[in-house]
């Protein structure tokens, strides 16, 4: 616990008294057609509280969570002009305290061990949600009631500056990103200048430095009421539990004026028009935007299905033209953005390198006129519906985070005033035939839309006078007023609790509740090791080989990434195209990909297409054909993603730090985003490929990991059936040299210009013991005081404090041999030598003068194992900890043992943990920055000796 596997981290940095008032209450209908009862059913009883609170209890007893979900009805459409961003700022307030609890919201969560617990803001609602222990439901929902109904005393001037200053480095960190000024552009010109969607949710830079004190109370007067609320209580609770917490915690809360909800308005453009961006981008891409109807309308149904079979996957139409046969674009994409005034219908294509963009514009234009024209054939159509369906039953696993039960049944209230409006838009796909979606494209997609072409920036490029020059739409007549609701009787409950005495205790955690892990063997030998999770009727299978980045030392770089990717394209009996389509019908998901110590070939399958699933996926396993065209084609995109990477801090970043860590000839010493160099990749053979897998990718280096609603006696004979007969080929396996590397003798930085970038990177690396190591625990609860958890001491100081970042971390990936210990911190750029010297001071102090204390040891301590019943809600993270249990050598208990594992870590030991491995005099700094605002302030502090390097990590000559 407290790493990350390498995969991950690279993708991640990439919500009584007065009972005899009344209380209404609808259950679900407990009958349906025959054809409703094949959609999936999330059983929900809502009611509405005195004060017109909406309720919506789901009961989900798999695990002793309960996901707390709080929707306000408010959001950025509804921000009057010069007020853009304050819906999103307030957001962040929330978590600034309360008037019974000053001080960081995120604190007694922690403690409690709270998982999935975040905020944010859309154009229509602002949602706050955790999933906690059932234990811990009374803390959380007096924290949610308190900030509801209690916060504006706790909130003041250096509170407001403070998040302020958090949310303007949000805006940075995003605009920092390439393409990140797109969606400002594309929003300012598909909608009129009196539209509520025309404005970005982060808003203007100007507005929010204009944003007062009384701004704060008054829309949180105007918006925070309780009638304009939905709770969603998902999880291990029922009704009756719901019901009295509900009354108990937020009855007394006044239901707040009505507020006037925007209504939908849909503007296409009359005609189409068009815009150029320029930015720091590797290539060029191109946006077509339509305005269509909003959610919940049968066009916006049709809309989603049509965008599949237009750009859903290498089976879509403009794929298979522009990718495939034109050879024309890198990627291309088509889909919906549902919201709830109007909706998004937009194309996207990656121009491939050396192509003129006006033939990739022609292209797609051609394909559209073909697509409206003869609308989708019934074979699309089935296998675009079948893939719908099992995403969301995927979905249903979980009961609340950022998708999710809650989730679903809240925006369906929310947005339409009926939880169970997923039914309505689910029978409408199951209704759906080619001539009603041809219909709707004709409809839509025939009018007005805005293309948009982002090009690499030149020397002079001035990112702000470009985005000053954009001209917006005219306002546009015809905009419907908004509608209040009617005004609720603000009946509120007398209530029997006493916040003075602060947050209520959780006084005992729920046990964890883990699948026994169960081993077998097939007929060739390979072991199978499972756990059965009889959730939702999905089984998932991983092979785990041990390979991996680290295998590519001595050879061309890339080599294992590039074969993983090559077989997820064609096999001896089956092209790519083939494949896809397979999967599709299957309603299954496949994939291949490598890490820095393995590589993995993953199955997800329903378990009605099991047996077929498994022989589609042993056919990719065992039968990769290499293709000539699949390797140009997938060559060509490689090439991209590696040019993509260094225009992106943190893919320069992970591109350059890692060899200067372990060394350019370490097995580890390598791009960490796992893609090689231009040079190696250019080089690579389809022999290369065939010698990679025939070496690593094989039966006796392989064991397979089930999770699901399977059995070991069930599983057994269809496994043996798919891989049972797989025989490895002569010679044995090789070894894999992880050297141990010393720890640098000074400290280096190595700074990477990014011109006119908003902000600069900060990433800082050492290195620690193994995942195995007999620490390992320890280090990662002390990692996670120092900087691994919101309220660590670096993200405390560089957000909280300073407000010069969104978020500053550090962070342990998991590895076979020493694994890097990252210091990762966007920062404001004229903040970039300041942000270096506080994070050069928390490293000196935390093995110094100011050692982790026993309290901040507890609390990480107490977050881990409080946390441990909510961690393996779904097959996924159950199949996780089986994967670290194989690769380094767990026992098969450690799961369940992970309770007093960390229950032994003493203060002394994550003391001597983070001392073995923070080393300040040791860093090796990389920072990505502009290098004219930034390179003398740095040199300034003495961090160690400077160079400045190129994107390709050579250095510059000064």
């Amino acid at each position: 616990m407290g790493s990350k596997p390498l995969a991950l981290l690279v993708a991640g940095l990439l919500g009584v008294a007065g009972a005899s008032l009344p209380v209404t209450t609808e259950a679900t209908m407990a009958h349906a057609t025959a054809a409703s009862q094949q959609i999936p059913d999330i059983a929900y009883t809502r009611f509405t509280l005195p004060n017109g609170l909406t309720v919506i209890v789901h009961e989900d007893h798999k695990a002793p969570v309960v996901a707390v979900s709080i929707w306000y009805h408010i959001g950025s459409a509804d921000e009057p002009a010069g007020k853009t961003g304050f819906a999103h700022l307030f957001e962040h307030l929330m978590f600034s305290g309360s008037e019974h609890h000053k001080g960081t919201y995120f604190q007694p969560f922690e403690l409690a061990g709270a998982t999935d617990m975040n905020g944010t803001t859309w154009f229509d609602r602002t949602n706050y949600f955790e999933t906690v222990p059932t234990t811990a439901l009374d803390m959380a929902l007096w924290m949610e009631s308190d900030r509801m109904g209690h916060l504006l005393g706790a909130i003041g001037q250096k509170e407001l500056d403070t998040q302020r200053g958090v949310v303007q480095n949000e805006k940075r960190q995003g605009e920092n990103r390439p393409y990140g000024r797109v969606d400002e552009n594309i929003l300012a010109n598909t909608y009129p200048a009196n539209h509520p969607y025309q404005h970005t949710t982060i808003g203007s830079m100007a507005d929010l430095n204009a944003a007062s004190l009384d701004d704060v109370k008054g829309w949180f007067h105007a918006n925070y009421g309780a009638a304009n609320t939905t709770l969603v209580l998902a999880g291990d609770i029922t009704v009756a539990q719901a019901r009295e917490k509900a009354l108990k915690y937020f009855g007394d809360i006044p239901a707040g004026a009505p507020v006037a909800h925007q209504q939908p308005w849909i503007t296409p453009l009359a005609t189409s028009t068009r815009g150029v961006q320029h930015d720091h981008v590797a290539q060029p891409r191109i946006y077509r935007t339509w305005v269509v109807p909003q959610l919940g309308t049968d066009a916006a149904v049709q809309l989603d299905l049509a965008s599949t079979v237009l750009g859903g996957g290498k089976t879509s139409r403009l794929y298979q033209r522009l990718v495939y046969r034109d050879k024309l674009a890198d990627d291309v994409s088509a889909s919906l953005a549902p919201f709830a005034l109007a909706s998004q219908f937009q194309i996207q294509a990656d121009v491939k390198q050396g192509v003129d963009p006006a033939k990739v514009e022609a292209a797609i234009a051609d394909e559209l006129a073909k697509f409206l024209q003869e609308g989708p054939t019934a074979d699309e159509l089935a296998r675009a519906r079948i893939g719908n369906r099992a995403q969301f039953v995927r979905g249903l696993e979980k009961v609340g985070g950022f998708g999710g039960k809650a989730v679903i049944l809240a925006e369906g209230q929310v947005y339409r005033g009926n939880p169970g409006a997923y039914k309505d838009d689910l029978a409408r796909a199951d209704a759906a035939t080619p001539a009603s979606i041809k219909a709707a494209a004709d409809a839509w997609l025939g009018k007005g839309d805005y293309l948009l072409t982002v090009l690499p920036a030149g020397p002079d490029f001035d990112p702000a006078a470009e985005d000053k020059a954009v001209k917006p739409l005219a306002a546009v007549a015809g905009k419907p007023a908004p509608k209040a609701p009617a005004a609720h009787a603000d009946r509120v409950t007398a209530s029997d609790v006493d916040r003075a005495k602060g947050v209520p205790a959780v006084a005992s955690f729920p046990a964890l509740s883990f699948p026994k892990i169960e081993r077998g063997r097939l007929a060739n030998g390979i072991e199978v090791v499972l756990a059965e999770r009889h959730t939702i009727p999905v089984t998932q299978v991983r092979l785990l080989f041990d390979a991996g980045y680290a295998a590519d030392q001595g050879h061309k770089l890339g080599t294992a990434s590039f074969t993983a990717r090559l077989m997820n394209e064609s096999t001896q009996k089956l092209d790519s195209v083939e494949i896809a389509k397979a999967r599709q019908r299957l309603g299954a998901i496949t994939s291949v990909g490598c890490g820095l110590d393995t590589c993995v070939a993953s199955l997800n399958a329903l378990n009605d297409q099991l047996a077929p699933s498994l022989a589609l996926f042993a056919d990719i396993v065992r039968n990769p054909a290499f293709k000539a065209a699949d390797i140009e084609r997938v060559r060509g995109q490689w090439l991209a993603d590696i040019a993509q990477e260094k225009t992106q801090p943190v893919g320069l970043a992970l591109r350059t730090l890692p060899p200067l860590l372990y060394g350019s000839g370490h097995a580890y010493g390598i791009p960490f985003t796992g893609t090689g160099t231009e040079a190696s990749i250019a080089a690579l053979t389809a022999d290369d490929l065939r010698a990679y897998q025939r070496t690593w990718l094989r039966p006796d280096n392989v064991k397979i990991l089930v999770a699901g609603d399977t059995t070991l006696a069930a599983i057994i004979p269809q496994l043996d059936a798919a891989f049972g007969n797989w025989q490895a080929p002569a010679g044995a396996v090789p070894h894999k040299a992880i050297a141990t590397v010393a720890a640098q003798a000074r400290p280096r930085v190595f700074l990477i210009d990014r011109k006119d970038a908003p902000q600069s990177l900060i990433m800082a690396g050492l290195l620690a013991p193994s995942t195995r190591a007999p620490d390992n625990l320890a280090v990662g609860v002390a990692n996670g005081a120092f900087g691994g958890t919101f309220t660590s001491r670096l993200n405390m100081n560089l957000r909280e404090d300073k407000r010069w970042a969104y978020g500053a971390q550090s962070m342990l990936m998991d590895a076979q041999g020493q694994r890097p210990m990252l210091f990762h911190a966007p920062v404001q750029t004229d903040k970039t030598a300041a942000s270096a010297a506080e994070v050069l001071k928390e490293a000196r102090a935390v093995i110094g003068a100011r050692p982790l204390t026993a309290a901040e040891i507890a609390k990480v301590k107490d977050q881990r194992i409080r946390a441990l019943p909510g961690s393996y809600e779904t097959t996924a993270a159950v199949l996780g900890a089986l994967n670290g249990i194989v690769e380094y050598g767990r026992p098969d208990d450690y799961v369940r043992t992970l309770k007093p594992r960390l229950e032994a870590i003493t203060p002394e030991a994550a003391e001597a943990a983070i001392k073995q491995v923070v080393k300040p005099d040791a860093l090796t700094w990389v920072i990505v920055g502009d290098l004219k605002q930034i390179e003398a302030p740095v040199r300034a502090l003495n961090l160690g000796e400077v160079q400045v390097l190129d994107a390709d990590g050579n250095p510059v000559a000064e």
